[in-house]
């Protein structure tokens, strides 16, 4: 079954809040063909990493754009 961009996004956005390593409220995704791209400011590069696992992590992702 193919997911749509935007349930793609709303599944990102939900993973990204459950993890207590990103504060997803300065994080912003948005998925185009399957390929998600997030933009935002994150305070370490182990948030950023965390982040880039975690949009990996939801079906339907390509590939991710950090």
């Amino acid at each position: 079954m193919i997911r749509s961009d935007e349930e793609i996004k709303v599944d990102i956005i939900d993973q990204l809040e459950w993890d207590d390593r990103v504060d997803a409220s300065d994080i912003s995704a948005t998925v185009d063909n399957g390929v998600a791209t997030l933009r935002g400011s994150v305070p370490t590069w182990l948030t950023r990493s965390a982040a880039y696992a975690d949009a990996w992590a939801v079906d339907g992702v390509v590939d991710v754009r950090n």
